[in-house]
């Protein structure tokens, strides 16, 4: 018997519009990750498996104006490995090496929100959002073991 997989995708135009949120004008404050400002929110990224970190992250997200937005860096890219050979996280093959990769998706005036993938060298695994308050903790479980934390530091 053939196996096979069904996927279904809804497009939504955007986080914002998924949650109810108005467009926002052009001089409209925006949280960025990895901005340079005066009074930055340091936060913490943790991936876990099984209870034990295997990538962390400390960074700073800063309120900075739509329009300013251009003269920031490029976007930044965490990237980190993941492998067992004992099991498969997303449907893969045992032992295979993914690549987790996490960046900034967009955000608000008090939220991010990070894409999250996995993938080997020729298919995406995974592929979510997150979203995150950088006042608070959250918890986001990406699999069997497998959990995203991130937290704000004093």
């Amino acid at each position: 018997m053939a196996a096979f997989a069904v996927s279904l995708w809804v497009p939504v135009p955007s986080a914002r519009a998924a949650v109810g949120i108005e467009p926002q004008s052009p001089d409209a404050v925006l949280l960025r990750w990895f901005a340079n400002c005066s009074q930055p929110k340091m936060m913490e990224i943790e991936v876990s498996l099984d209870g034990k970190k295997i990538y962390e992250k400390e960074f700073d997200f800063c309120s900075v104006p739509r329009s300013e937005m251009q003269s920031h860096p490029p976007d930044t890219v965490l990237k980190f490995d993941l492998k067992d050979e004992s099991r498969s996280f997303f449907g893969e093959q045992k032992g295979t090496q993914l690549e987790g990769n996490i960046w900034q998706y967009g955000g608000d005036a008090h939220y991010v929100v990070l894409g999250l993938s996995f993938a080997a060298s020729d298919h995406v695994w995974c592929d979510t959002t997150h979203f995150v308050d950088p006042l608070h903790r959250s918890k986001l479980r990406l699999s069997e073991g497998l959990v995203l934390t991130t937290y704000p530091k004093p």
